[in-house]
């Protein structure tokens, strides 16, 4: 979808909430165009909004955590998807991103080793 089309649903988003301000779907919604349009901050408060409203809600922790994805948050993203697990164990999904992340946590990181440049580590 071109830019143009995510801020058009914004603008829908944000008329539908004006109406009905207490409906979960449509502060993910909302949330997902702005990750799109990479207004990550914005969107995680209607993430967390939206989880406010509906505590069971998957998807609304689901966008939190690509949020964070974003953001290059990984503790954060693992904590959201750890929640969702928790509301949906048998979700194949979240746990391969569950998996994903702590496999790259534990990959060694390139770079200089710590300390000093020209120093042993």
């Amino acid at each position: 979808m071109k830019e143009q089309n995510y801020e058009l649903a914004l603008e829908k988003y944000d008329k539908a909430i004006e109406i009905y301000d207490t409906n979960a779907v449509y502060w993910c919604n909302r949330a997902a165009a702005k990750i799109y349009l990479g207004k990550y901050m914005s969107a995680a408060d209607d993430c967390n909004m939206a989880i406010a409203l509906d505590p069971k809600y998957v998807r609304a922790r689901e966008r939190l955590a690509s949020v964070y994805r974003h953001l290059e948050m990984p503790e954060e993203q693992e904590k959201v998807l750890r929640e969702a697990l928790a509301i949906d164990p048998m979700n194949e999904r979240l746990k391969g991103e569950i998996d994903e992340l702590t496999r790259a946590a534990s990959a060694p990181r390139s770079g200089a080793p710590a300390g000093m440049p020209g120093m042993p580590g």
